[in-house]
């Protein structure tokens, strides 16, 4: 089991996944709640294991990453109201 103890690993690897997702994605995504978000994990899951080399059973580490992922498409993704 691998634990993600560096928040540079955890970094480098959420700009991989923005940097492959198309802008639908991303503002998809953004607008999403966390708990729908987190669902997604299986759809994410074979690109993280790739690149990091956690398994499906380290499901803390793929809260984590997702919920990272999450968190930065809100500061640039998501849809605000203008007046």
């Amino acid at each position: 089991m691998l634990k993600i103890e560096k928040p540079d690993i955890v970094n480098k690897l959420i700009d991989d996944l923005i940097s492959n997702l198309s802008l639908k994605e991303k503002s998809t995504i953004a607008n999403m709640e966390l708990s729908l978000v987190k669902a997604l994990d299986f759809i994410f899951q074979e690109y993280i294991e790739s690149k990091v080399g956690i398994g499906p059973e380290d499901a803390k580490e793929y809260s984590l990453i997702i919920t990272g992922l999450w968190e930065k498409l809100q500061e640039n993704y998501k849809l605000r109201v203008v007046k």
